[in-house]
């Protein structure tokens, strides 16, 4: 799994359109995600994901008037509930052959909302338009149904400046009790609990007890 500082072939992000995510203040929501897609188009390609043909030609339009590098973004018409792809999308790692794969989480809308059956197909329609195989484990335990593993919620980092293959987590994120079950190595304090996270990210996981999270 790749360090956030390393280069990026691009960014992905779905342009704001649910607009009970930000009650009563969605109003500048959209302008502030065209200043957030000027910058990052200034040093690397943008894929962005909107959520009907309404959505985009409006994205389009602000786009526009914010004065944003058409050469450098891409705008796909993909259904989604919100646009949190920090947790509905898949994660970009390498492969043995240093290909980059998409490992696909499941995705319940943080065991909070009913409303994410379009959330839960980022992964496809990412996989689809970037050409990158997506891998998606499925795990199996007796007296149990099929689950796919999950990591939302997951403010999480990888790498680190001595270059070991290092992700950073909290306790809150890794282990609530309504998500979809977590594969993942875990440090807690000097007790460890190892599971297998290697075939999906290539990484330890580093687990910190952090004060109060926002």
């Amino acid at each position: 799994m790749p360090a956030e500082w390393e280069r990026h072939r691009a960014t992905w992000i779905a342009w704001p359109h649910h607009e009970l995510d930000w009650p009563g203040k969605f109003g500048p929501i959209p302008w502030v995600y065209a200043e957030i897609a000027r910058v990052i188009s200034l040093h690397e390609p943008l894929e962005i994901l909107c959520q009907s043909r309404d959505v985009l030609e409006s994205a389009s339009a602000t786009l526009d008037a914010h004065g944003v590098r058409r050469d450098r973004i891409r705008l796909h018409v993909v259904p989604t509930d919100r646009v949190w792809l920090r947790d509905s999308a898949p994660t970009g790692v390498h492969d043995r052959s240093g290909q980059v794969v998409l490992v696909n989480w499941a995705f319940n809308g943080w065991a909070k909302y009913d409303n994410w059956a379009h959330d839960v197909n980022v992964g496809l329609a990412m996989s689809a338009l970037s050409g990158l195989r997506r891998e998606a484990r499925i795990e199996r335990v007796a007296g149990q149904h099929p689950f796919q593993d999950a990591l939302q919620g997951h403010r999480m980092s990888a790498g680190s400046p001595s270059g070991k293959e290092v992700a950073v987590t909290t306790p809150r994120v890794a282990f609530q009790p309504d998500f979809v079950p977590v594969v993942l190595a875990v440090e807690v304090g000097l007790e460890a609990a190892q599971v297998d996270a290697g075939p999906l990210l290539g990484v330890a996981l580093r687990l910190f007890d952090l004060p109060d999270e926002a």
